[in-house]
């Protein structure tokens, strides 16, 4: 069951050195960066293909900006489940 609102990660911080902000002294991803940052690092395609589903229905981001933004990470669309493309 993949829980409701936000979650800490306790894990390593992620490989690239963008700046993040912070949030009760926690580093918070914006919800483009945490997209593209599961489709790197290999998340399960089901709950990063929600998590896509649900940004873009809340106008978090446009497509234009995620299909930019995987351009900007070399992420090859053609490789990814078509759900993602």
């Amino acid at each position: 069951m993949t829980p409701r609102g936000p979650a800490l990660g306790r894990g390593p911080t992620p490989r690239r050195g963008a700046p993040r902000r912070r949030g009760a002294g926690h580093p918070v991803a914006r919800p483009l960066r945490s997209v593209t940052d599961c489709i790197a690092e290999g998340v399960s395609p089901e709950i990063t293909i929600d998590a896509l589903r649900e940004a873009l229905a809340r106008s978090l981001f446009s497509r234009a900006e995620y299909l930019a933004a995987l351009r900007a990470e070399g992420i090859d669309r053609r490789t990814l489940p078509r759900e993602l493309q």
